[in-house]
């Protein structure tokens, strides 16, 4: 853990810059990532159904996805996107892309927090600067979205998505 702060400047910096990677992305952004979604998974229950049919659906859901899921920042739209298409073949619900995206945007509005924190610590030297220890669920959820970000499966352990097993020879093993 650093024992000195940053320069004001670099603290007003940090804070901006998180600040700024905390707005919603645009309308036109998430609709550029539903064509995405569009056409590298398949539409459940879309059986018999003519394309045409199956646009009109994904037209009329993408309306109820922005509304439900307005609040999130463009890199965690196309993180949870690009994870959604690695883990399942099928286009994703609101839960499933909330269940990418909330842990993303949660750690950064932590860490907003936290640039919040030493930038009063800078400007106001006498201020106290509290730091609230994560639980596990939240170091859990972090983690999650970090693998997530990361374009690894969010439920298989991280050794057995970075490391291969390799097929051991007889002269490998000490007798």
């Amino acid at each position: 853990m650093p024992t000195s702060l940053p320069s004001r400047d670099d603290a007003i910096r940090t804070e901006a810059a998180i600040r700024a990677h905390l707005q919603p992305a645009d309308s036109q952004f998430v609709r550029m990532r539903f064509a995405m979604l569009k056409l590298v998974t398949a539409a459940p229950g879309t059986d018999g159904m003519g394309e045409a049919q199956i646009d009109a659906m994904l037209r009329a859901q993408i309306g109820e996805y922005l509304r439900l899921l307005a609040g999130y920042p463009a890199d965690i739209w196309a993180a949870a996107c690009d994870a959604w298409v690695k883990r399942s073949k099928w286009f994703p619900k609101v839960a499933d892309l909330e269940e990418l995206m909330r842990p993303m945007l949660e750690l950064r509005q932590r860490q907003h927090q936290r640039a919040r924190q030493i930038l009063e610590a800078i400007t106001n030297p006498r201020a106290q600067v509290q730091h609230q220890p994560r639980t596990a669920e939240q170091r859990s959820a972090e983690l999650r979205a970090l693998k997530a970000q990361n374009g690894l499966d969010p439920d298989r352990p991280l050794v057995e998505q970075l490391f291969k097993p390799r097929d051991l020879d007889a002269g490998d093993v000490a007798a």
